[in-house]
């Protein structure tokens, strides 16, 4: 399985890099990404010809877009109340007339940039923290230059998905263009081999 964290690593490099587009040297080394695992938490299933860094942004908001809202909410809270309590000086961005609470609302630069800083670096560094959650990713998960070695993973790719807690589908208009999508896809649906299954519109994401 390969960690989060390094899928992430290098802003995204082991899944934005088609694994074909790369020296034979460095195609060995994706193998050394991966680890020994009972069982893998996501099965990634996605097609290499659609934009790797869509699929960056996809993963980084799936795992670490909430966090992100919620810890730069909290700094923007507490950058308010520290300018109100302590009377520290404010750079308004934007005044608000609320006609509820009868008062202008003020939004002040630094509440809104350090938020949105905030929120930049959980997205950009967040990663680190995920050591533990690992994936099926194909590149790194099957050996790219050893035969035999990537014979024998190929013919247990069903074992794979079989072994995973859920099918993740990084959705977009090329996705069952690929003989190996739909593969992975009809392996999910054989009885008793049912999984979880979530389709991940990448677009859709791109644009949140």
């Amino acid at each position: 399985g390969v960690p989060l964290r390094a899928m992430l690593a290098a802003m995204g490099r082991l899944i934005r890099v088609r694994a074909d587009t790369l020296e034979t040297s460095e195609q060995e080394k994706l193998y050394d990404f991966s680890r020994p695992v009972q069982r893998y938490h996501r099965f990634l299933s996605h097609c290499w010809s659609s934009p790797g860094w869509k699929k960056v942004v996809v993963l980084a908001v799936d795992h670490l877009g909430l966090p992100a809202f919620v810890i730069a909410g909290t700094v923007a809270l507490a950058v308010h109340i520290v300018q109100n309590v302590w009377g520290l000086p404010k750079a308004s961005l934007f005044v608000r007339h609320d006609t509820y609470l009868r008062a202008d609302l003020q939004i002040s630069f630094w509440e809104f940039g350090l938020g949105e800083a905030t929120a930049l670096l959980v997205l950009l560094g967040g990663h680190l923290l995920y050591n533990n959650t690992c994936y099926f990713l194909d590149c790194a998960s099957i050996h790219q230059t050893d035969t035999k070695l990537k014979l024998a993973g190929i013919a247990a790719l069903p074992d794979f998905l079989r072994t995973s807690d859920e099918i993740v589908v990084m959705w977009d208009k090329t996705y069952l263009s690929r003989l190996w999508c739909v593969y992975e896809l009809a392996v999910t649906q054989v009885p008793g081999a049912c999984k979880p299954l979530r389709l991940m519109p990448m677009d859709m994401y791109v644009a949140l």
